[in-house]
């Protein structure tokens, strides 16, 4: 009984491991995303609106806001 107790715990433990694994991957994925669109591109619609995506995907949300400063008029646009 103690062994197989032991093997049960040992696989539920890999199984946390596991995934947590697989949600860093995601992660990292997502910020070399947006790594690339930064470097590649040099349109801030196109880096934003992927920026927004991913972090769309990586919270679970519904939907994300970014706010650009305008520091001539120190005011918040929104985008």
């Amino acid at each position: 009984m103690n062994t197989l107790a032991n093997q049960a715990a040992i696989a539920l433990e890999n199984s946390r491991l596991h995934k947590e694994t697989q949600q860093q991957v995601k992660k990292l994925q997502a910020l070399h995303s947006i790594d690339l669109a930064i470097t590649n591109s040099l349109d801030l619609k196109i880096t934003l609106d992927l920026l927004t995506h991913e972090v769309i995907e990586q919270c679970g949300a519904d939907a994300a806001a970014i706010y650009l400063l305008q520091p001539d008029i120190n005011n918040l646009e929104y985008y």
